[in-house]
This record gives structure tokens, sequence and C-alpha cells, in this order.
């Protein structure tokens, strides 16, 4: 996705960060919202709900309190949410349909040649999109067996997700840098705290006390608004006439 970007070193950054700051916000206020809307303490009718859905049956019973009011309010919520989640899972195709087609570019699917090309009309991996497509209607066919291999699908997605972050991580620990590679900061900047927390504790520590004091103010008075300010030179005292007043609080 970043290829088709413009500007893409600032611009995807900002997306990342605020599409998951925007779901997490979002999906907290929603959570919230939800468990309120929990009128019934019935958990179980919930859901084992006639609708299929609990949060259908949350709505209804939200809604409920008006005659007809229910039903309508229910049907009209979970359409929002259908589309929400047609919006999602087109995202998602464009996002994979250009990792299908990065691996195809590089001959690291099969049938490459075909999955890599572009359609010049619209600038746009229509074979890698159609790819996509096609492995997520086959791997969706496991709703169908029953409700564990749709457990097991959806659980997939969680470790997918997990997986895809770990694998850098851990390739990047098994893969090191050599020398010439090496991003040294992480050795350099705790090499100057270790360095520094040994000079105070065996040396400085003895003869650091604060900043030194060059200039040591006494205030004498004499009856009159006048100011002495006694200078510490060279071990010597010697009295200055100042021509400020005293301010008195």
């Amino acid at each position: 996705m970043s290829e088709e970007c413009t500007n893409a070193t600032k611009t995807i950054p900002i997306g990342i960060i605020g599409s998951i700051s925007a779901c997490g916000t979002l999906g907290f206020i929603i959570l919230i919202v939800a468990m309120y809307s929990l009128q019934s303490s019935d958990l179980e009718g919930i859901l084992g709900t006639e609708f299929g859905q609990p949060m259908a049956q949350i709505i209804y019973n939200a809604f409920d309190t008006v005659p007809g009011q229910g039903k309508k309010m229910a049907i009209f919520f979970m359409v929002l949410i259908a589309l929400a989640q047609f919006l999602m899972g087109a995202s998602i195709l464009t996002a994979i349909s250009r990792q299908i087609f990065a691996f195809a570019r590089d001959n690291g699917l099969p049938f490459s040649w075909w999955v890599r090309k572009v359609n010049k009309l619209l600038s746009v991996p229509i074979n890698a999109v159609i790819t996509g497509g096609l492995a997520a209607v086959v791997i969706g066919l496991l709703c169908l067996i029953g409700p564990t291999a749709a457990n097991a699908l959806f659980t997939l997605a969680v470790a997918g997700n997990y997986l895809a972050w770990g694998m850098p991580t851990f390739l990047r620990l098994i893969y090191m840098n050599d020398k010439e590679t090496m991003n040294y900061t992480v050795v350099l900047t705790p090499g100057v705290w270790i360095l520094s927390a040994v000079y105070y504790y065996v040396y400085a520590h003895k003869h650091y006390h604060g900043p030194a004091k060059t200039i040591d103010e006494e205030v004498e008075s004499n009856g009159e608004t006048a100011e002495y300010l006694t200078h510490v030179i060279e071990g010597k005292s010697v009295k200055e006439r100042s021509e400020s007043p005293v301010l008195k609080a």
C-alpha cells in the first residue's frame, strides 16, 4: 500500500496510528454503551437469542420500551453493522491483494507470472485481488462445517495477526546485524549512562556538591535606604554601596 501513496513516510504512519487510535476509542465507547444497555439480567436468554446475534437482542431490548420500535431499531443497527463489516472486509481485501502482488512480483507464489499482472486502465493488480478474494471464500467455507470450525476460523485471524507482528522481531533476533550494518545507538547510550554512574560513585560524589557559589550576598542595614553587598574576591572582603533601595515585604 505504501507504494501507491504519496509522501508515504508520513501518511502511512499517520494512517496506522490514527486508525488504531480511532478503533480503540470507538470500540471502548461501544462496549460501554452495550454493557449499559443490558437492561435484562437474563444473560443466557441474550446469548441464546432466536435472532442468532446477541447484539441484535441487546438493541431490541433497549428500544422495545416503545411498542414496535425494538424490531425496527434492531434491524436498522444490524444493517449499519453489516455495512461496517463489508467496508472492513473491503479494506482487508485491498491490503491482502497488495501483499499477494508483492510476493508474486518477486516470484514468491505459484503462477506468479499471472498473479502479478497489473491492469493498465485501473493501475490495480486485478489478478491479485481475485486471488485474495477466492482464497477468502475457500477459507470461509469452513463456517459451513459447524460452530467449532467457525470459531477456529475466527481465532485464526487473531493468531495470524500475532504471527505477522512477531515474525519480523523473531527474524531480527535470529539474523543479527554485522559490524557494518549495526545501529550502535543501543550500545553508546547505555555505555554513556554506565560510565557516568561509575564516575560519579567512584570520584565525583566526593568533590561535587552542586553549583559553586561565586558571590556571597549579605545585606546590612545602617538605618538608611542603602544596600551593602559583600563580595568575596580572592579571600578579601570588599564592601560596595548599591544605588538601588532596599525593598521590604
